[in-house]
This record gives structure tokens, sequence and C-alpha cells, in this order.
């Protein structure tokens, strides 16, 4: 079933629910006994035993926790386990809430219970259609929310464990998973959402997947409560929503877990809050379409992978570049040195697309492409809200350790140079495997250069930024991402001395004389900023260049 094929039964499962009876948190007393329901294998919803510990009044601000011990099923060897989020706590036949807190590495079956009533209160939220935003701040020690499995199909296990950092400061637990969807034991039609029912949360969907599961809490009127804590705590978002399906739990000291993989699309994530995840059920989420293709010159294989990830410019960036490098690896690109060239096209709706060109060295193993500075500067402009069409990644491996070092530069002709004329540079390079090879960049010396001594560094590309402008508008901003340098570029960047460049209401002045800049930059002056002038010539090699060297270029004063 394709993702924009939702399960109409499932549909036809939640309005046909009616709300069950609510408990209020302020009837609930210590020894009350109750059960909860959940899915330990299959999509079978079983029952397991509860009990009342204590109320704590007040553990999040305007929230209060119910503390319960939990037993059956195992549970008191394999203590709370990471997918029991939304799990529904029902005390004298009425929903209390979902079980959603715990303690790491605690053997002791006792679990927090997020009361209903701060659940339900997501119902009538407004929706605003801000763009989430995902907290700095890490998971607090101690009680805290039960983690969320999250399963990575089609993924290598050392990729998922190199890329584990992306997800260290909220409470969930990668691990390497399915990609959902195949038939199994229980073949037939999905599992519909109800009470104690699997839930998937999706960020990656298509030949990858990457799918959070939890439990349902409520069902009713087309809409969906789980986990009982916030999976991100993004506020509004739009994530896939899937029946899951449990394939094992999995008893660890440190974090039971429930190993699950994603079985049908469902509908969409619409909140991620304090107390829950709302979501809805039948709709689709606007995903960014992004297909990679891998080409491996020294085995000959190609790969092509066709992915939807989610909109978020906070994972979106992490998310593509932890696809790459499993590329790299299942073409076993990773598994011994080897150049990589990456050729980048972001489309965007109403403005031209931004490409971009960039290699690197690897040593082996799962090769790390970072998206997300890319991804800020254009999400995050200052000048106006902008949209993703499409992310297209093409990468192509080259065998071998094809890395130069910058080993000397000098000028090619007599010195001191002539004002007015071009002087080459003559930049020598050191290549990995011993043989040294030259390359040529032609400068050119101002004119109103006479007496001054230029500063010349010579650097590879990667090492360096475009001299440019400031951006007056997203094209302006655009233009400049397509022109940035790459590693296997060698840039002359020429320092002058006394000359000047001053930005003044976002225009750059260039070569002013120095009595110029107490008139465009007076003391007290905030609208314009001065420093010493500089210029850049580049040229392309077929290695990634490392190292810097600089040199004095004196220009004789007739």
């Amino acid at each position: 079933m394709t993702p924009s094929l939702l399960a109409p039964f499932a549909l036809a499962a939640l309005a046909l629910q009616s709300a069950p009876a609510t408990i209020p948190v302020d009837e609930v007393r210590p020894g009350m006994r109750g059960h909860g329901l959940t899915v330990f294998q299959g999509t079978a919803i079983e029952r397991f035993q509860v009990e009342v510990v204590d109320v704590i009044p007040n553990y999040f601000p305007s929230q209060d926790l119910i503390l319960i011990r939990c037993a059956g099923h195992g549970l008191e060897e394999s203590g709370i386990v990471s997918g029991m989020s939304g799990s529904p706590i029902y005390l004298e036949d009425r929903l209390a809430g979902a079980l959603a807190y715990g303690w790491n590495f605690s053997r002791d079956p006792i679990a927090g219970v997020t009361p209903i009533d701060d659940m339900l209160r997501e119902l009538e939220r407004p929706r605003t259609r801000v763009g989430m935003a995902l907290p700095d701040d890490p998971a607090a020690p101690g009680l805290s929310p039960v983690r969320s499995p999250l399963s990575f199909g089609g993924f290598a296990p050392s990729v998922v464990d190199a890329h584990r950092g992306l997800f260290d400061r909220f409470e969930i637990l990668p691990f390497s998973g399915g990609a959902g969807g195949a038939g199994g034991a229980e073949d037939g039609p999905p599992p519909p959402l109800v009470p104690g029912a699997a839930v998937g949360v999706q960020l990656v969907r298509g030949d990858l997947d990457v799918t959070a599961t939890g439990t349902v809490t409520w069902a009713g009127d087309g809409k969906v409560l789980a986990f009982g804590h916030p999976f991100f705590n993004g506020g509004e978002c739009a994530f896939p929503m899937t029946s899951a399906r449990v394939h094992l739990v999995l008893s660890r000291l440190s974090s039971s877990f429930k190993f699950a993989s994603p079985v049908a699309p469902a509908g969409t994530v619409v909140q991620d809050r304090q107390t829950c995840i709302l979501g809805d059920l039948g709709s689709s989420p606007d995903m960014l379409p992004v297909r990679l293709t891998v080409r491996n010159e020294g085995t000959g294989q190609d790969r092509e992978f066709r992915l939807e990830v989610v909109r978020q410019a906070a994972l979106s960036p992490g998310l593509i570049g932890m696809a790459v490098s499993n590329a790299l690896t299942v073409t076993e690109a990773a598994s011994s040195p080897a150049t990589v060239e990456l050729k980048l096209r972001v489309g965007l709706e109403g403005h031209a697309p931004v490409e971009r060109t960039d290699r690197f060295f690897s040593l082996g193993g799962a090769a790390a492409f970072n998206l997300a500075p890319l991804f800020a500067r254009i999400l995050g402009n200052p000048f106006q809200e902008v949209r993703l069409d499409s992310v297209d990644l093409q990468v192509l491996v080259h065998p071998g350790r094809r890395e130069a070092r910058l080993a000397r530069v000098s000028v090619l002709g007599d010195v001191p140079v002539r004002a007015g004329r071009p002087c080459r540079l003559v930049a020598e390079l050191a290549l990995f495997d011993g043989e040294r090879r030259t390359v040529e960049l032609e400068l050119p010396v101002p004119e109103d250069a006479p007496g001054e001594v230029l500063r010349v560094e010579v650097t590879g590309g990667g090492q360096t930024t475009v001299d440019a402008p400031p951006p007056a508008d997203l094209d302006d901003l655009l233009s400049f991402l397509g022109r940035d340098f790459h590693a296997s570029q060698v840039v002359a960047t020429v320092h002058r001395q006394n000359r000047f460049r001053v930005v003044l209401e976002g225009h750059l002045l260039r070569g002013l004389p120095p009595s110029a800049i107490g008139l465009l930059n007076p003391p007290h002056d905030t609208g314009s900023e001065a420093d010493l002038d500089w210029f850049q010539v580049a040229t392309e090699v077929p290695w990634v260049v490392q190292g810097a060297q600089s040199l004095a270029l004196p220009v004789r004063r007739d």
C-alpha cells in the first residue's frame, strides 16, 4: 500500500468509537487496581494489571502525575518497556490516562501516568499552521518519558550507530528495524487504531523507513491521542501516522523495548505537546520528496533511493545526511578509502533551485554529509518564508585517496609585481602517493596598488568562504549559496593593507582609501561597517585539497 492510500476501514473503526468514561485525577487513590492495554507481540491488544502507588500533584506545571505499579506479561522482569508510551490505564473501568513515564535502568515496573483530562484538552487546541521548532533542552535525569523506540528500516547497523547523536537530546531509542508494510504471521487488513493498539510516527518513508512506535490512548471522532508525553515537544507538526506490528519485546538492563515496524498509513500527527501527540485519521501529510542516486566506480554498483522526509528544519538535514551515509555503505563505497563527489540540487517553490557540488575523502565506515548549515541558511533566511519542493542528490564514488596537500606557493615571474597587470601564482601540491603537481592561478593586481604589499593566502576551497556582498533579498542569498567553494578547488585570497571596504546600507563599497573611511564610517555610525579590502580567485583540481600557504606580494611603486 502506498503512503497516499489510507486505510478506510481504520477511519470507520475510529468513527464508531464512543468516548470511554474517564476518571478525574482527584478521584484516584493509592491502592486502586485496574488494568492497562498494549501490544506485546503482533497486533493483538492485551491486558496487564496495574495498582495505584500514589498521585504526585503538580509534577509538571499545572499537571499531576499518577504513579502505578504494573504486573503481567513479564513486566516484573523487564520493567516498563519502551513503546508502551500511551498505553491506556483504566481504574474502576474508567480511563485514567496514559502510561508515559519511567526510570532508565529500573527493573521495577513502576510508571507515571499522564491524566486523561490533560490529554483531552489538546482536542480543542486551535491550529495555527506555524512551522514546528524543536526545544534545545536535553532530557532531564530521573523520572522521564518512556523512551520511544525508533526503528531504521533499510539502514545498515553501522550507520544507525554512527548517527545516534542526532537523537541524544530526546527520549528516543534508535535501533535497526524493518521498513514495514510487508506481510508476516498476521497477513490481512491492517489493524485499526483503537486504545491499546500500536501506533507508528514516521520521519522517513519510501525505500528507507524511520518510524517511532508508541501506543494509542484514546480514539474518537476521527482523532487519536497517544504517547502520553511529547515526541519532540515541537508543537504543531505534520508527521505520517501508521498502524504498527510488534515483533517482540526485548528485555535489556538499560531499557527494554518493543521491536516494531509500521504496517500501513493511517493519518497525520498534527500536534506534539507536553501531554501527548494528537493525530488526525485519514489525512496525509505534506512530505519533502528526496531522490538519492549513488554510483561506485570501483564496483560498478548503481543504486537509487526515493524517499519522503518530514518537513522539519531541525530534523530533515540530519535524516537526509544519514540516508547518504547509508547509500555509501550499502554500495560498498564506505568500506575502503574513497573520494566522494556530491551534486546537490534543492528545488524551491517560486525561486531558482540551489545547486551545490562538494567533495570529501572517506577512510571507510559511515561517511557523513552535513546538510544542516545549508538548510539553516535557506529556511532561516531573514527575508521571507520559503518552501522546499525537492532534494536531489547524486553521489559519485572514486576508489582511492584522491587527496593533496598544499606544499608551497611562489610567484612566477618578477617580484615586485606591477600594478594593473596580472601576475601568476604557482601552487605546489603534494599528492597522497608522493607525486608532486603544480597548478597556476592568475591574480589581478589592482591599478591603485603601487607601493602596497599584498598578503596572499592560498587554501583548499573547503577551508574558506566566498567573497560576496551581503544579500539584499532571498534571490541574492540563494545565488550566493550556489557559488560557494568546494574542497577540490585551490583558492587564493588577496588581502590589501591600505585599501578598505565598507558595507553601507546593504551595499559593498570596495577599494576605498583611508580618507574615505572617516566620511562613510564615522565613530557613531551604526549603519556601516569597514574592514580591509580583499578579493579571491580559484581554480579546479581533481583532488581534495588540504592545508594553507601564504606569501607577501610587493607591488612596484612606479
